[in-house]
């Protein structure tokens, strides 16, 4: 979107735009960038190439993102179908380690 597009849509309707697609701290994020949007009135040659360009990008990796949930819930369900699974997952966890850096 160009900052005259997020200028008119402000910062309300934004926030509940980008919280329909499970953006975190939507609301901090369409205040910043209606604010940035606000400080720019120059029209940049290319903005709405670039915009467009966003916008797929964004849609691939949102794309991207709910492929990986659905393989994260055929490797679960495909784990619970372990013999072992319950035994495994009644096991307590460890607590992290820290991590040891040798100097040569």
């Amino acid at each position: 979107m160009t900052p005259a597009g997020l200028r008119r849509i402000g910062k309300t309707r934004l926030a509940g735009w980008l919280a329909n697609r499970s953006v975190r701290n939507a609301p901090v994020i369409a205040a910043a960038a209606v604010e940035a949007a606000h400080a720019q009135h120059t029209q940049v040659p290319g903005e709405k190439t670039a915009a467009a360009m966003t916008r797929i990008l964004a849609r691939v990796v949102m794309n991207l993102n709910a492929e990986i949930t659905r393989v994260d819930a055929l490797i679960e369900e495909r784990f619970h179908q372990h013999q072992r699974a319950e035994a495994i997952v009644s096991m307590p966890t460890l607590p992290p380690q820290p991590s040891t850096s040798r100097t040569r």
